[in-house]
């Protein structure tokens, strides 16, 4: 009873309903909305180049400035959203959003 309760941990994990998940972006800012939609797995999110990641809300709203941070870590059932700005980055060049494994999991990457 108790395993079931603390969760389960899948071998897959989805971004946008899709395993390998990559979002074609154009050179310009995004607001991202991150929802950790997982029932057990804590995620430790970070941009793959070392680039601040820049938060303007969380699961209490708007922040009253934006903040950067060089990771954020979202538990289940929490988000946080994000400014991206890709207008500095040359066309065709791609930017992955990783999530740091957590002991027994595999690295996530978005691109």
């Amino acid at each position: 009873m108790m395993d079931q309760m603390m969760g389960l941990l899948g071998d897959r994990i989805l971004v946008n309903g899709r395993p390998d998940f990559v979002l074609p972006v154009a050179t310009r800012p995004y607001r991202l909305r991150l929802l950790n939609g997982s029932n057990s797995r804590i995620y430790k999110l970070g941009w793959g180049d070392g680039s601040p990641l820049t938060v303007i809300a969380t699961d209490g709203g708007l922040l009253e400035r934006p903040i950067q941070r060089s990771h954020v870590t979202l538990g289940p059932a929490e988000r946080v959203e994000l400014w991206a700005d890709f207008g500095g980055r040359p066309p065709g060049r791609s930017c992955a959003c990783r999530a740091s494994p957590s002991p027994g999991q595999r690295p996530v990457i978005w691109v």
